[in-house]
């Protein structure tokens, strides 16, 4: 079905009524039409010309008296008078039919024609720019085979977000510059899998922070894949030349980084964000390399100016690790976290943390190591300055036998809460130093051939079938009190024999603690008696290596025995030790 249509054109008067006798002048755009004339035809082929003024029959442009459709080439001005010569309207510019403003807008400059607000869509195009774009060095090609490093530089020099398409063959590249403020985008991504930036120099890297570069601040990457080419060894991702400066207020999200890479990151980061990113799981074409590692945040040595602090690991899937310290290592600073996040398949621990003043791991979820330990906690060397993490939420299903969640040095701190522990391996334990445990608590699933033993020298307190437990005992007494060897030997639900249980209230109860299991001393805070629901508090009080100093942690006081004091005052479980003319208190809150 086709509609019926006038082909011809009307014109009306300033009463809308259709105009007899009227004249019409056509001229060039932005001219008076009657001064400045343009060349009309009868035909679309603009082969028959028609006089002007064009005249008009019942509000019909006439050829001969006949209703006619008049042409023009482009733009052009126009002005209707009546037959008694006044003027019915005049436009300056004018385009003669939609091919021709098609034609317009397909010009370089079309966007220019079109409004965007108060401004062209040209102008809000241009906020982005291509890598593609032929006015960056040619244009990146994307065939993988062409060095794109130049076309990437010269992108990002704009200062505009620069997006990069997706190509089959990926975009060969060396040591693309990082500057402050740049953005890059890549315009596909599955999970993770966007456009590949591919590196092809031995040794080299897709993205580099130069040492000249004092700091690099405020920077986006998101949707890409990073991996090296068939062949290429020791290349990196995302590298700083120097380590001492900063890579600051930066954000990887949806980053692909591939195990034939030595390193997906090797930066001294500063309020930085990888979220969403996947590390391993693609070997790269031709093969893996292996030795590789996700992040190293390391600062070149204790002490510098700046260190690696207030960093966020975001929902990142690791796996497949080799020859390197850790997945992640991180050495120097304060404040990291790694929230929900999967290890897997891994031949090296899940992080190493050296000199770290609060790493937060929340929600891990890992399976298939085949290392002795989960995580590695120590000091920088020479620092004097342990690392100091809490581990929360851990979902492990890891039977390797002999295996420790945290090994930790002797300046170093460890608290787990909230773990669930499946198929654990014989002679697995929690921590390989029992006096740097902080707190263990409250973890629902402890199963498999090693369970029995996870938890054995370790204080903890264990929920079971609804009641509480405080050393495997159902709680019958406002305070308990529980001497542990240091070794964990001839334990029975992870405590020492012959552990004692003494009511404290308000007055002082003196514990003498004997030589054999004078380590450490666990205290839980019972909320109510009678086998009733309710661990509130339990803390670990290793005893001090010398009476008076800020540690608490240490070796016994003396070989033959030490007197530990215990109270409940001012809603707190108070411990003092004391020897010759030294006393040490300390505290713990009670819920």
């Amino acid at each position: 079905m086709t509609p019926i249509t006038n082909p011809y054109p009307l014109f009306s008067d300033t009463l809308s009524r259709l105009i007899d006798g009227a004249r019409i002048y056509i001229g060039q755009p932005d001219q008076d039409p009657e001064l400045y004339p343009k060349d009309v035809f009868w035909d679309a082929a603009m082969t028959i010309p028609a006089m002007q003024p064009l005249r008009t029959v019942a509000g019909y442009v006439v050829n001969n008296g006949t209703p006619a459709q008049p042409f023009v080439d482009g733009a052009y001005s126009i002005r209707v008078r009546q037959a008694n010569g006044a003027v019915v309207y005049s436009q300056p510019r004018v385009l003669d039919n939609l091919s021709s403003f098609i034609a317009t807008l397909s010009n370089p400059d079309g966007a220019e024609q079109i409004g965007f607000g108060t401004r062209s869509v040209d102008s809000k195009l241009r906020e982005t720019v291509s890598v593609t774009d032929t006015r960056f060095a040619g244009g990146a090609k994307g065939d993988g085979v062409t060095d794109d490093t130049a076309a990437f530089n010269a992108a990002i020099a704009t200062g505009k977000c620069v997006t990069v398409p997706k190509t089959d063959a990926g975009y060969i590249v060396n040591g693309i510059t990082v500057v402050s403020n740049m953005e890059i985008v890549g315009e596909k991504s599955g999970e993770c899998l966007g456009p590949e930036l591919i590196v092809a120099v031995n040794g080299g890297c897709v993205f580099l922070q130069s040492a000249s570069t004092d700091i690099a601040v405020h920077l986006v990457f998101r949707n890409l894949t990073m991996r090296a080419a068939i062949g290429t060894t020791g290349a990196t991702g995302f590298r700083s030349a120097d380590k001492s400066k900063y890579t600051a207020y930066a954000t990887f999200e949806n980053i692909e980084t591939h195990r034939n890479l030595v390193w997906g990151y090797d930066l001294l980061p500063i309020y930085t964000d990888w979220i969403n990113c996947r590390d391993g799981y693609l070997p790269g074409i031709g093969g893996f390399t292996m030795t590789h590692g996700f992040i190293r945040a390391e600062a070149a040595t204790y002490g510098q100016t700046n260190a690696t602090n207030t960093n966020n690991v975001i929902r990142a899937k690791v796996f497949g690790c080799y020859n390197v310290d850790a997945s992640i290592q991180i050495a120097f600073g304060d404040t990291w976290l790694l929230e929900d996040c999967r290890f897997e398949n891994m031949y090296v621990p899940a992080v190493k943390a050296l000199s770290v003043i609060g790493l937060y791991i929340s929600r891990p979820r890992s399976e298939g190591f085949h290392t002795t330990e989960w995580c590695t906690l120590r000091e920088m060397p020479g620092s004097g300055v342990g690392t100091i993490a809490h581990i929360d939420g851990t979902l492990n299903a890891i039977d390797q036998p002999g295996f420790f969640y945290a090994n930790t040095d002797a300046l170093s701190r460890v608290g787990f809460q909230r773990g669930s522990f499946s198929i654990v391996g014989s002679g697995q334990k929690l921590v390989s130093n029992p006096l740097a445990l902080l707190y263990n608590r409250d973890h629902p699933t402890i199963s498999g051939v090693g369970a029995a033993g996870l938890m054995t020298g370790m204080g903890h307190d264990r929920r079971v079938s609804g009641q509480s437990l405080f050393n495997g005992a159902a709680t019958n007494s406002n305070m308990a009190l529980t001497s542990l060897n240091a070794g964990g030997t001839a334990a029975t639900q992870g405590f020492a024999s012959g552990n004692v249980a003494v009511p404290v209230g308000s007055d002082w109860v003196t514990i003498f603690t004997p030589a054999s299991s004078v380590a450490m001393v666990a205290v839980g805070g019972i909320q109510t008696s009678g086998g009733g629901d309710g661990i509130g508090t339990q803390h670990a009080w290793p005893v001090l290596s010398t009476v008076g100093s800020a540690a608490l942690f240490g070796t016994p006081i003396n070989p033959t025995g030490v007197a530990a004091e215990f109270r409940k005052a001012d809603g707190a479980l108070q411990m003092r030790c004391t020897t010759g003319s030294a006393t040490v208190m300390a505290s713990a809150l009670v819920s």
